[in-house]
Formats: C-alpha cells, sequence, structure tokens
C-alpha cells in the first residue's frame, strides 16, 4: 500500500522506523517504559536563563488538562490525544528538563522537583487551578506527589498504566524477575531518562512520605496486554493497578485487555473519555457549590443538609439522629458530598444538585462513607445487571424493607432507568402479579427468597443459572443486601424523606 510522506518536524519529515528502532532502545515489555518517538506541532519555548521549558498549548476554553508523560517520552507521546482532548479543555503538554529543547539547572530529578517546575510552568502561561492531571507511567508518580502535595491545585487525575509507588517493593518481596529495565538497557536511553531512573527511590519516598490522596476524581485505565511467558509480572502489575485504584473513594479502574503499556495510542479514546467523565464531576461539583452559596446568600437551606449550628425547625422531621450538620463537615466530608450531587441529579432527572439525607447520615462515619460511595458507584454504574434489573431488584428489596425513604428515591432512579409507572405500581403485588414476563417474574421471585431467607433454592437458582452469567449471579443477592442494609439505616435512625419524592405505598389487606 502507498504511504503518504508522514508527519513533519521543523526540520524535517519524521523517518519510518522498524519494530526495533521504535522502542528507541529501550526494553518494550518492561511495564514501567516503552519509549515513543513523536512530536506535538506548534511547540513553543519558555526560555528563563537556566531554565528552558518546550510545551504545546491548545485549546481555546475550559478546564485546563496537564498531559505528563512515561518516563524517555517527550510531549510527542500524547499526539494521538491531543487533539481531542483540545475539543473540549485547554490541554498542555511539555518536555521535562533534558528531553527536546527543555533544560533544568536541577540535576536531580526527583519527583518533587519535576512536580516544581511544572507548576512553575503553569503559573508563567496564567493557567488557573484546579487542573486535572493525566499520567503515563512513571509519570503517573509525579502527578500524584502533585496532587498529595498540593491539592487545592488538582480537580481530578487519570492514571494511564501508570506505576504504583510499592510496585518495586513488591517485586522484590516476591521476587519477580524483569520488573525494572536491566543495567544495560538503561544506557540506551537518553540522559534525563537516566537520571530520573537513578531518582525513583528518592521519588518513592516522597510520596510514602506525602499527605495522604485526595478525595478528588480519579480514573485509573490499566493495561492487560502482557507477555504470556511473565505470569508473575503480570500479576504484580495488576495487583498494583488496583490499588491504584483505592487511592480516591471517587476513583474507578477500567482495564484494556488489548492495549498494551501505551494504551493512549493503542486506545486514545479511553483517555479522551475518562478525561470528559473526570470534567464532568468537577463541574457538578461547582455547580452544587454555587446553588449551596446561593441558597446560603437567600437564607435558605440546601435541600436535605440539617442546618448550621444546631438546625432549624425546617429539620425537625430528622426523628432520631439528625444527619451531620454542615457545620461538623470535614473537607473531606465536603469533597465527598459535593461529589455525589451531580450524579444524583442525573439519576433522578433533575439537574439540580442533591445530597441525599442517606448520605448525610452515614457521613457520621467520615472514614466508612468514602469506600462505601466508591462501593455504592461501582454496583450502580458498572454492575452487569442492566439499570433497569437493578432497579426492579431494588424497589422489590426496599418494599420489603418498608423503607419509605429508599422506596422514594428509588422509584425516580426506576423512572430514569426505563421501568413504566405501570410496572413500578405492580412492584408491591410481587411476582404473582400476571403481567410480568417470564425475565422479571424470576428476579422477583429470587428477591423474595432472598429477603425471606437469605438463600434461593435448587429450583430458583437453575433458572437464575440459565438466564444469568456468573457475575451476575454475583451481583444479585449484594444488590438485594445493599438495600436491605441501607433501608435498616434509613428507618432505624428515622432518615426523612425529602419533598417530592414519592411516599412507600401502603401494603395490600392481608400482606
Amino acid at each position: 500500500m502507498q504511504r503518504g510522506p508522514g508527519p513533519t518536524r521543523p526540520d524535517g519529515p519524521i523517518r519510518r522506523r522498524g519494530p526495533a528502532q521504535r522502542a528507541c532502545g529501550a526494553a518494550a515489555f518492561l511495564p514501567m517504559v516503552l519509549v515513543a518517538c513523536a512530536s506535538l506541532p506548534g511547540a513553543e519555548l519558555r526560555d528563563a536563563g537556566t531554565m528552558r521549558q518546550s510545551y504545546a498549548l491548545a485549546g481555546d476554553a475550559g478546564p485546563v488538562v496537564v498531559l505528563e508523560s512515561g518516563l524517555g517520552n517527550g510531549k510527542g507521546s500524547w499526539a494521538p490525544v491531543f487533539t481531542d482532548l483540545s475539543g473540549f479543555a485547554r490541554v498542555l503538554a511539555y518536555d521535562r528538563a533534558g528531553y527536546g529543547r527543555s533544560r533544568s539547572p536541577e540535576a536531580t530529578r526527583d519527583a518533587a522537583t519535576i512536580v516544581e517546575e511544572l507548576r512553575d510552568l503553569l503559573v508563567h502561561l496564567e493557567l488557573p487551578p484546579p487542573w486535572v492531571l493525566v499520567g503515563h507511567s512513571i509519570g503517573g508518580q509525579f502527578v500524584e506527589l502533585f496532587a498529595r502535595t498540593h491539592p487545592e491545585e488538582v480537580a481530578g487525575v487519570v492514571f494511564v498504566d501508570a506505576r504504583h509507588v510499592d510496585f518495586s517493593e513488591r517485586c522484590q518481596t516476591e521476587q519477580v524477575e524483569r520488573c525494572d529495565l536491566p543495567a544495560i538497557a538503561r544506557w540506551t536511553l537518553p540522559a534525563a531518562a537516566r537520571a530520573e531512573l537513578r531518582a525513583v527511590p528518592a521519588t518513592e519516598r516522597e510520596i510514602r512520605a506525602a499527605a495522604p490522596f485526595p478525595p478528588i476524581p480519579v480514573r485509573v485505565l490499566s493495561a492487560m496486554k502482557r507477555p504470556e511467558r511473565m505470569p508473575n509480572l503480570r500479576r504484580v502489575w495488576a495487583e498494583s493497578q488496583a490499588d491504584l485504584a483505592r487511592s480516591s473513594p471517587l476513583a474507578r479502574q477500567e482495564t484494556c485487555s488489548e492495549c498494551g503499556h501505551y494504551l493512549h495510542h493503542d486506545a486514545p479514546e479511553r483517555v479522551v473519555e475518562a478525561v470528559r467523565s473526570i470534567l464532568r464531576e468537577v463541574e457538578a461539583q461547582a455547580a452544587s457549590t454555587r446553588t449551596r452559596a446561593g441558597r446560603d446568600e437567600g437564607g435558605g437551606l440546601p435541600v436535605g443538609s440539617p442546618g448550621e449550628e444546631g438546625g432549624t425547625d425546617d429539620m425537625d422531621e430528622w426523628r432520631r439522629l439528625r444527619g451531620l450538620e454542615r457545620a461538623q463537615w470535614s473537607d473531606e466530608v465536603r469533597s465527598l458530598l459535593a461529589a455525589t450531587e451531580g450524579p444524583v441529579g442525573e439519576m433522578v432527572g433533575d439537574a439540580r444538585p442533591q445530597t441525599l439525607n442517606i448520605l448525610l447520615q452515614l457521613a457520621h462515619l467520615p472514614k466508612v462513607l468514602g469506600p462505601f460511595l466508591g462501593y455504592a458507584s461501582a454496583l450502580a454504574l458498572e454492575g452487569k445487571l442492566s439499570r433497569r434489573d437493578h432497579e426492579l431488584v431494588a424497589l422489590r428489596a426496599i418494599w420489603h424493607a418498608r423503607s419509605d425513604f429508599e422506596w422514594g428515591h428509588h422509584v425516580a432512579f426506576a423512572r430514569v432507568a426505563g421501568l413504566t409507572e405501570a410496572e413500578i405500581a405492580r412492584i408491591p403485588s410481587g411476582p404473582a402479579e400476571p403481567a410480568w414476563d417470564e425475565a422479571d417474574r424470576l428476579l422477583l421471585e429470587a428477591t423474595d427468597a432472598l429477603c425471606a431467607s437469605q438463600t434461593v433454592d435448587d429450583a430458583i437458582w437453575a433458572r437464575l443459572r440459565a438466564r444469568l452469567s456468573d457475575a451476575e449471579l454475583v451481583e444479585l443477592p449484594m444488590l438485594v443486601g445493599t438495600y436491605t442494609m441501607l433501608s435498616m439505616v434509613a428507618n432505624a435512625t428515622g432518615v426523612p424523606l425529602e419533598p417530592g419524592f414519592p411516599s412507600l405505598p401502603e401494603p395490600a389487606a392481608g400482606r
């Protein structure tokens, strides 16, 4: 097939090279490094005496997204996503000192040095925080330290097959071979990359000594395409990726089985969508903050939020235990609750940000609130059962638990998920209602059995086995248990149902 001349640099075209040359001398099998050789058009140079920084900035408006490359990579590594990101954000890619034309008087290339040099560039370019940071490979360690040491300046983080701080230590503990670049191969790397490698122990000490990772939105994009001949290396890398996904209660992990370490080359659309989803959460938090500020200025109280300093008469419906009052919210609780308001509004089909009263109750346990939100979000948004089936099961379990609060909210969720008003109205009648089809009736029968005896009999199990996947079979009792537990919390502590949500219907005679 005839090919065109290919992309150009200011000094001439890029020559197309064979597989060995494309690796630029690095060991391509290593999760730590796979050097990409590319460039971005329109690069500019900041020259501040002994400090020079080459960068590319695109996008006319929107939040600022900062791209941090992996070991041995310049800003050109981000070419597959740069243009798409600039369509909805201002996007900055840059060369760290020693790459391209960038230079620094600092010989040490540890994370703390790199973070401060990046901050200096962002300030120079007058790009306002908070920023969304995207880090690939060892660049993930740099953005992790940035978020830990300057949390007020970071809106969210995307880890692109990023190196976990404990990866090398795990490899040594478990005696896994080929986790790091062999000494002889290091000399094929640029001098800057060798300096960053020498500084890895210092970088890891800095991350471990830093403050905890802030409760901000995080996406962990993990490449699963590793050499089959290295099963232990694959396992340790996968485990470290899962740990990254536990860095924040608002983190989500997405794996890509067909992607290699350069996930942003193999599946650039995944990186673009991850950044989009972070920005949606950030905007939801900002909208929530604006809404709360407007209500406070008007003398009112946010819907579902107990009043300041002991509350007001409007909160008398908290019959037993009030939800955590806003004056008692820590910064962590405030961030966690703000992050839920936009998604809840979307689930009920209402653009207004909302804080659920049940979450105000759970906020009495701040160390439980974050992990619970991560679990509940994954169950609701990442589960294998359809959203419609999820809400059908939830409402039937809530009906058995007789929770007015949970029923009201899940009726709203169910409408958005596709359940009709007629279907919602007959859920209290259970599986005996003749209008249900066989699939719905089976889910209702299984829910009834789980609520009554915490298991299902062999006959129901056989029918479930014929219809559901293994993952769905596990998810079903988890759904029933989760909504039964939340109903118990709401019932026992007296969580009130906010105005505008439907109340639990009275049971039919004889129930």
